[in-house]
């Protein structure tokens, strides 16, 4: 019932008008559509579109009654587990990219979630494409919310300095992608006054060691006045008195 009423809004409107779903209960009704629907049914492209459009809504209603970790443990599953499409795994990452956006306590569920090292996995795994883009968007979308313990964690457990140089040089051509990376390698970089000199995770000495400065000034060639400006204050951190 719950999922026919909100196709019928969806097909009336073509872009889902959040302050037409009045019930709350409707909208926990949604989300366990999502948890124990059936993947293998046609519908659940359908159930896939209506969260997404939720999950990108600015309603903190919404966000407060939706946005549960269950929502990223049942996309880990879904992924992980299913032979799914292409196109529905991108709505999974654009539903995760979209809640983690939503703040730090977003980012820290997402974090403690197990959807952290699917999306990971997938990035390491997969060939860049508008499915692994929305990936990508979910750990950007993740480094620009979290707080600095959790930006110093990812990069002593889970390698992100190289992590992240690696989908830069990857997704060069790849729309406004390349940009958010280095805004959030950026945002890693910026941690480095709370590491050790002698520390082997040592953020500025890390992206040093792996071409990171030889790789951003290749880049400031590049006729992007976004990304030139970006290139050009992480390099600041390197030389900051101009050198």
């Amino acid at each position: 019932h719950c999922l026919k009423h909100l196709i019928d809004i969806e097909e009336q409107d073509k872009k889902l008008e959040l302050d037409k779903i009045e019930c709350i209960s409707e909208m926990n009704m949604m989300t366990k559509v999502f948890e124990f629907f059936n993947p293998e049914d046609k519908m659940f492209t359908t159930v896939l579109v209506i969260i997404g459009n939720l999950s990108a809504s600015d309603s903190e209603k919404i966000q407060n009654q939706i946005f549960k970790e269950k929502i990223y443990n049942r996309a880990a599953e879904l992924i992980s587990q299913y032979n799914l499409p292409p196109s529905n795994i991108k709505e999974l990452f654009w539903i995760c990219a979209n809640m983690v956006s939503c703040g730090d306590k977003f980012a820290e569920g997402f974090y403690a979630s197990p959807m952290f090292q699917v999306t990971i996995d997938y990035i390491e795994d997969k060939p860049m494409s508008d499915t692994k883009r929305e990936a990508c968007w979910c750990i950007c979308n993740f480094i620009a919310k979290v707080g600095t313990d959790i930006r110093i964690e990812v990069i002593k457990n889970h390698g992100f300095i190289s992590f992240m140089f690696n989908l830069l040089k990857e997704a060069k051509s790849f729309g406004k992608l390349p940009e958010t990376i280095l805004l959030s390698i950026s945002n890693l970089l910026s941690t480095h006054t709370f590491f050790l000199e002698n520390d082997d995770k040592h953020p500025l000495f890390e992206f040093q060691s792996i071409g990171g400065i030889e790789h951003l000034e290749d880049l400031q060639t590049l006729p992007n006045v976004n990304i030139f400006s970006l290139s050009n204050k992480i390099l600041k951190t390197f030389y900051p008195n101009g050198e």
